[in-house]
């Protein structure tokens, strides 16, 4: 029995490490977001660096630029938004507590929605902002399957980062079934 005993406190000091480890990385994931990238390009200010007569077309008008008004145009790179960063931090964070609590009680937590609450090895359960493409995160129900889960969240390009039993990922299609993907 103190074998047991001993075993589950060793498992939740474990389990604890590991969530302190994924808020350290996801710090660091955001600080390189903040603070490292370069900023975007800025105007372009002497004539000596553009031709005189570059023509810049838009969706209104086309005129002719010159010297001060040229604008350098770089292709949009896909560079993760703070808010989906954020989301993805937060389905993690989930899926590490359902996961913890599937250690103890070898089951996952049921809930017909997204729980407020994962024992308490997570309260609250993060909420979306609700600035994205979804207001919130999306649970499928698990009341009949205790062996499985389902949590998502929807990104600014489209797709979608999922956690359930099998891990965590990055989708294209949001899940529609305990499955997930």
């Amino acid at each position: 029995m103190k074998n047991h005993q001993c075993e589950k406190g060793v498992s939740k000091i474990l389990m604890f490490l590991i969530m302190i480890m994924v808020v350290l990385i996801s710090s660091i994931i955001i600080c390189y977001y903040y603070y490292i990238q370069e900023s975007p390009p800025n105007k372009i200010t002497e004539k000596s660096e553009i031709p005189v007569n570059n023509i810049q077309t838009t969706t209104e008008n086309a005129q002719a630029t010159t010297g001060k008004e040229y604008e350098e145009k770089i292709p949009n790179k896909q560079q993760p938004v703070a808010g989906d960063i954020e989301r993805e931090i937060d389905i993690a964070s989930i899926s590490l507590a359902m996961e913890t609590y599937y250690v103890d009680k070898k089951n996952y937590l049921q809930s017909e929605n997204l729980p407020v609450s994962i024992g308490s090895y997570l309260n609250p359960v993060p909420q979306d902002s609700g600035d994205g493409p979804c207001s919130s995160y999306q649970w499928i129900s698990n009341i009949n399957d205790s062996q499985k889960y389902c949590v998502w969240a929807c990104l600014i390009d489209g797709k979608f980062y999922v956690a359930s039993q099998k891990g965590v990922t990055s989708t294209d299609k949001a899940p529609t079934s305990l499955d997930c993907w």
